[in-house]
């Protein structure tokens, strides 16, 4: 900008001095008469060339183009899980013991021994058994002969009574006809002796037949008494047997063996497991006792088994240990390949709560305004990102779920159709243009 400045006096002589103010030349006159409208001329020439400078810079500014790169979310489930470690047992356990007391004659098992339900594990010196077995078996066959015998003699006792009876009727016929025939002086006085001689003989001979029934009733009664008796000792014999003897009361797993042949059979045992169920024990801090339910799903790993094993917590038991401020739940492991053992440890993932079929995007791009962490994943938050409407950046709010070190689920707010800001994201603001880098691969 060129400034010219006269002097209204044509007389004076003026010699001019070149000077630089704010980029522009101007031509001031060396006289002291201008020297004081000079200076103020060049302030308001540096500040009218300061705003000329500046106001491109403002327009370049407003102007400014963010490129960024759009992503669709990803419609997955995002856990909150815990990790913990976890012991194995077999809930069917059992410390086995001869019943009988004797000394241990054979032990057929050893430790790490799978065995069968009843199949002999050990048992006594079992000759007293045997022998005292045999004799009750023995006194109950004779008892079971006498029965016979006595029924046989009952028999034999009802006929021959009956036979009596007969043989009564008929001489009390003849009898009392001899009776008739003596008072009418029919027949003699010693055929009369003789008809009433065998009238009471063919008596006798019924009051014997009773007598002996009623001793063939008696011996049998005796007899099986005596039968009763046997069948006692030998059911005892044989409970004495069978407690001579330990089998397994199912099929499992010899875990442990103290018992020792040719050793009284007192406290020695035998200890057996049944691994076709294990049930796991956690242990979890206390502030997810009110999250930690029945039903919550756990995955467990071990380096027994290749792939993870799924399992439910069964019992939760809301009692806080004092040193270890945890409380414990449960679960049964179904194992019947038995690649588990019983009393090992294994890591235990506790899937505490999972957003299902929800849009999920990387954690770096998401703006969490309400930052609550830990036991507070179960809190729905506020947050936002950035999405792209009509060339430009658009702040949207959405509602955030369960969140981890990469990953974010969002509940609410934005559709799975929705594409969202993934690079640029720290250099926009609500409303600055955008530039898609990536829009012919979207």
């Amino acid at each position: 900008m060129l400034l010219f400045v006269a002097n209204q006096t044509a007389e004076y002589s003026l010699s001019f001095a070149t000077q630089k103010t704010a980029g522009f030349a101007l031509l001031i006159p060396e006289d002291s008469s201008f020297k004081k409208i000079s200076r103020r001329l060049i302030s308001v020439i540096s500040i009218l060339g300061l705003m000329f400078v500046v106001q491109p810079t403002f327009a370049q500014a407003s102007a400014k183009i963010v490129p960024v790169r759009l992503l669709k979310p990803e419609i997955g489930t995002i856990q909150w899980t815990e990790q913990t470690t976890g012991e194995l047992v077999a809930p069917q356990r059992a410390e086995l013991k001869i019943r009988a007391k004797g000394f241990i004659g054979t032990v057929h098992v050893h430790e790490g021994d799978r065995v069968r339900k009843g199949q002999p594990l050990a048992e006594l010196d079992l000759e007293e058994a045997n022998i005292a077995l045999d004799h009750a078996v023995a006194s109950l066959r004779a008892s079971e002969t006498q029965i016979e015998a006595a029924n046989d003699a009952i028999e034999t006792a009802r006929v021959g009574r009956q036979q009596a009876q007969i043989r009564l009727d008929t001489a009390s016929l003849d009898f009392e006809r001899a009776r008739s025939l003596r008072a009418k002086d029919t027949i003699s006085q010693q055929q009369y002796d003789q008809m009433e001689g065998q009238y009471k003989l063919a008596q006798n001979g019924v009051n014997v037949a009773d007598k002996q029934i009623k001793q063939a009733q008696t011996s049998l009664e005796a007899a099986k008494a005596m039968a009763a008796i046997a069948k006692v000792a030998v059911r005892k014999a044989k409970r004495h047997l069978a407690d001579s003897i330990l089998v397994a009361p199912y099929d499992g797993l010899i875990v442990a063996r103290s018992i020792m042949e040719n050793e009284q059979s007192d406290n020695q045992s035998i200890t057996i497991v049944d691994d076709s169920e294990l049930e796991l024990t956690l242990r979890l801090p206390e502030r997810f006792l009110p999250f930690v339910l029945i039903g919550t799903k756990l995955l467990i790993r071990s380096p027994l088994v290749q792939e993870p094993i799924s399992a439910n917590i069964i019992t939760v038991i809301p009692s806080i240990d004092r040193k270890s401020l945890t409380f414990s739940a449960k679960a049964v492991i179904s194992n019947p390949d038995r690649k588990l053992s019983h009393g090992g440890y294994a890591d235990v993932t506790v899937i505490i709560k999972e957003d299902r079929a929800v849009p999920v995007l990387p954690a770096n791009i998401v703006k969490i305004t309400d930052a609550l962490t830990g036991s507070l994943q179960s809190t729905s938050r506020a947050g936002y990102v950035y999405t792209v409407r009509e060339g430009k950046a658009c702040k949207t709010s959405v509602t955030i779920g369960i969140s981890n070190s990469s990953r974010v689920s969002i509940l609410s707010g934005l559709d799975a159709d929705t594409l969202v800001v993934e690079r640029g994201f720290e250099q926009l603001e609500d409303g600055v243009a955008v530039s898609i880098q990536n829009e012919a691969s979207l």
